[in-house]
């Protein structure tokens, strides 16, 4: 097929073929990436198993401390989203809390803002959607990410927008 766009039968046969490789042999991305492949296609048995996969990799992650410097992502940023997908909010939401506690936007900028929407989605998959709209408005607020605490009025940092009226020539 010609152009940039593909169709969506050739994202589908990209996504059943992607190899652990693919992923930089990281096997908890390859099985998060299928899950959420397969959750979108709406095949729930397949999504429920990579789910399942991915935890049972992380689960072990957990009992072992990273030994380089590029597995200083903490393994709860991917566990949590698992827990989601299994439907196990009690695990997903904790954890997820906990992962955005351990990459705050302001210690880590690149990082930071990806662990907070995986937080908000966690909230999203698992109904919680008042939590979701908290970790949504936190840079608007005093509030740490991953607390849960609300954005009252006093707390929020109000945005401001300059508007001008364009400089006539006279």
């Amino acid at each position: 097929m010609s152009g940039s766009g593909g169709s969506p039968l050739d994202h589908h046969d990209a996504l059943t073929r992607l190899t652990l490789q693919a992923v930089g042999g990281d096997s908890a991305r390859y099985y998060l990436t299928k899950a959420e492949f397969y959750g979108v296609k709406n095949d729930i048995p397949a999504a429920h198993a990579y789910y399942d996969s991915a935890r049972v990799v992380l689960a072990a992650k957990t009992a072992a401390p990273p030994n380089k410097a590029s597995e200083q992502q903490p393994v709860e940023t991917q566990l949590a989203p698992a827990y989601a997908g299994l439907g196990r909010k009690a695990d997903a939401i904790p954890m997820g809390r906990e992962g955005a506690q351990l990459v705050p936007v302001s210690r880590d900028a690149l990082a930071g803002p990806a662990v907070l929407l995986d937080l908000v989605e966690i909230y999203v998959r698992t109904a919680e959607y008042d939590g979701a709209l908290d970790q949504l408005a936190l840079p608007f607020s005093d509030s740490e990410p991953g607390k849960g605490g609300s954005v009252a009025a006093e707390n929020s940092r109000p945005v401001v927008f300059a508007i001008q009226e364009p400089i006539e020539n006279s």
